[in-house]
């Protein structure tokens, strides 16, 4: 769970780059360049962290529903 805690930390952390960088001073192809890089990795991060919750979690605790079952498919 340690880890998970990590995680959730490393997209803070991005989200607080990236305002540093819009208030950094740098020129366009600069300040363009590190906001895709600063997403990206949260966006990594973040699938890393799908599948480690759902390593971690109890499988009762996933978010996970049956799209079928809920829209009333008779199949």
């Amino acid at each position: 769970m340690q880890n998970i805690q990590h995680g959730r930390d490393m997209a803070h952390r991005c989200d607080a780059l990236i305002t540093r960088i819009g208030h950094g001073g740098y020129d366009g192809e600069t300040t363009t360049a590190l906001v895709l890089a600063t997403r990206f990795y949260k966006r990594i991060g973040g699938h890393v962290m799908n599948i480690l919750s759902s390593v971690v979690m109890p499988l009762h605790k996933i978010d996970y529903y049956d799209e079928d079952e809920l829209a009333g498919s008779p199949e």
